[in-house]
């Protein structure tokens, strides 16, 4: 098995929206005002940031970051069901390169904002050093619970 990490085209990215784990698609079209995989990899893709991981040259997850105020910056993730064979290949990546690259514009904080009940990606985003620092209740069209997990530049320099 071959994984890789590359800059994601739009391709990338649809063909991973059309075939997303069911608990991404929970926690992310509720958020959209046209829940397609073609919205969706519309506005992920242009995004500043936009990666994707690839196993055997077929996409499983595409992920990326927008500063969506000045500094402060919101990342996402989605994957295939493939997701376990590309997720120690994307951990290493974003600890050293994606996290390196949004520290180089400056920023002072990122966050992700993640569906109750996705233990998966919970677990995960701990993993690459967010905490988890607020929970809002109604905070999708389907008024499901989400947290917000963030690491703040203060965290990032320490850590890394």
């Amino acid at each position: 098995m071959t994984v890789k990490i590359e800059p994601a085209y739009y391709a990338d990215v649809v063909y991973i929206a059309r075939n997303m784990r069911a608990a991404d698609k929970e926690e992310i079209y509720p958020h959209l005002f046209k829940p397609t995989p073609e919205d969706l990899a519309a506005m992920s893709h242009g995004q500043r940031f936009c990666y994707a991981a690839f196993k055997d040259n077929i996409p499983v997850a595409a992920w990326g970051a927008n500063e969506r105020l000045p500094k402060v910056w919101q990342c996402w993730m989605f994957a295939t069901d493939q997701w376990p064979d590309v997720a120690l290949s994307v951990t290493k990546s974003i600890r050293r390169e994606f996290s390196t690259e949004i520290a180089k514009t400056g920023a002072v904080r990122l966050d992700c904002w993640s569906a109750d009940g996705h233990d998966v990606a919970h677990r995960w985003l701990q993993t690459i050093g967010f905490i988890r620092e607020a929970t809002c209740e109604d905070y999708s069209a389907d008024r499901q619970t989400y947290h917000c997990y963030s690491i703040t530049r203060k965290r990032f320099d320490e850590e890394f």
